[in-house]
């Protein structure tokens, strides 16, 4: 190999090192926000079988998403995500989503919603992990705003008639983290827009 080609090898390694300590810390902040959340939510649960559900999901978070506090897992579906949309260049400009979704029965399926918001609208990007890797099956237009990924968590959002599924709606912008929830099932209901899209 010539010099320029060896100058030119570097150069890309540089880059691609650059970007996975950046998607080290957004890994790290995400996690531990996430966790934070759940924490707070449970906390405020005052029934018995409300607090023994989110001890459930406290407990199996590091098995289910490989969301821990503090531990750094280039090989977790959360880190492997973030690297995968990189280098997938999504428009991840001003306001975006993550959605989280895991869908229990006879095979469980792991499905993530990226939603990259435009003036008006927004552009959905569809992934799902399989064989140990993640893969885009769709992307779409859809009537979406920031707003209908912001849905506060009440004990009084728990509805039998509500999303069976759990969900983690992360919320960002730019690079920076604004908000991640964790909705255990029925916590959404089911006439909101973005249960429509997880549907």
């Amino acid at each position: 190999m010539n010099t320029s080609g060896i100058l030119i090898c570097l150069f890309f390694s540089f880059l691609s090192g650059n970007t996975d300590e950046k998607i080290d810390d957004l890994f790290l902040q995400w996690n531990r926000l996430t966790l934070c959340t759940l924490e707070k939510t449970c906390n405020n649960m005052k029934q018995e079988n409300d607090s023994s559900l989110c001890a459930n999901r406290l407990a199996s978070l590091p098995y289910m998403w490989s969301v821990t506090t503090d531990s750094l897992n280039r090989d977790s579906i959360r880190w492997r995500f973030l690297k995968k949309i990189t280098t997938d260049a999504l428009p991840l400009k001003n306001n975006w989503t993550i959605i989280e979704l895991k869908k229990s029965g006879e095979v469980v399926r792991i499905l993530n919603y990226v939603i990259c918001y435009r003036e008006s609208d927004a552009v959905v990007f569809t992934y799902r992990y399989e064989s140990g890797s993640w893969q885009k099956v769709g992307e779409k237009n859809a009537s979406l705003t920031r707003a209908d990924a912001e849905i506060p968590v009440k004990r009084a959002s728990f509805s039998r008639t509500g999303y069976q599924h759990d969900v983690i709606i992360t919320n960002f912008s730019d690079d920076s983290l604004v908000s991640s929830i964790y909705y255990m099932p029925y916590m959404l209901r089911n006439g909101n827009r973005i249960v429509k899209l997880l549907n």
